[in-house]
């Protein structure tokens, strides 16, 4: 018989026949969140109720090679949803500069999840300035589950083991070099600074 334990007006259920750690059951209210995490990208093993995350790490800034789409460090996860998870909130936030010193930047960025794009997602950066410097950016997109499936939005029909989200990024030539995890121009000189990226996953009830 599976144990529970009434916390806070909702009920913790053990599902595996009386052992083990104790779990959210149905009872959680629609939109709470059952699980969620944030990690910086480094190296970093997160355990959570639906597992344990090894987050990679990344020590340098990254420039992409020209006209091909090439991962971005630090953007892939392997996740699993807990049980009763209707939407997967994927975030991560980084940094984006031009590479050799006045380069604008021209780039694109897609999401994926388990090896499909999700096509209706796009972003593109566009900078012409002589100088560019680097800005934030932040990627957060919501995967819903449940009904049927639609790789244009990103809609899994149903999510019971990991599934890989990664981002991606193509530069468009090499005349708009790009550069990730990196500040330029800190302090009002012209010095690179490295910046770390962080990653999270956000699990709704």
């Amino acid at each position: 018989m599976s144990g529970s334990l009434k916390v806070g007006g909702s009920e913790l259920i053990n599902d595996n026949g009386g052992s083990g750690a104790l779990q959210w059951g149905s009872s959680v209210p629609k939109g709470s969140v059952i699980e969620q995490f944030a990690s910086p990208c480094d190296g970093s093993a997160i355990t959570v109720q639906s597992g344990t995350y090894n987050i990679e790490s990344v020590t340098s800034a990254q420039t992409p090679s020209s006209a091909s789409w090439i991962p971005i460090t630090g953007s892939a996860i392997t996740y699993t949803p807990p049980t009763g998870t209707q939407t997967v909130v994927y975030e991560f936030h980084s940094n984006i500069s031009g590479d050799q010193g006045s380069d604008p930047v021209i780039a694109s960025i897609r999401i994926t999840i388990g090896g499909t794009d999700v096509s209706d997602f796009r972003v593109n950066f566009n900078d012409f300035a002589n100088y560019p410097g680097s800005q934030p950016f932040t990627i957060k997109f919501p995967f819903n589950i449940g009904g049927t499936g639609n790789a244009a939005t990103g809609r899994q029909a149903t999510w019971t083991s990991g599934k890989e989200i990664n981002l991606q990024i193509y530069e468009y030539s090499s005349s708009f070099h790009v550069l990730l995890h990196n500040a330029s121009y800190w302090e009002n000189s012209s010095t690179d600074e490295f910046h770390r990226p962080t990653i999270g996953i956000t699990a709704l009830a």
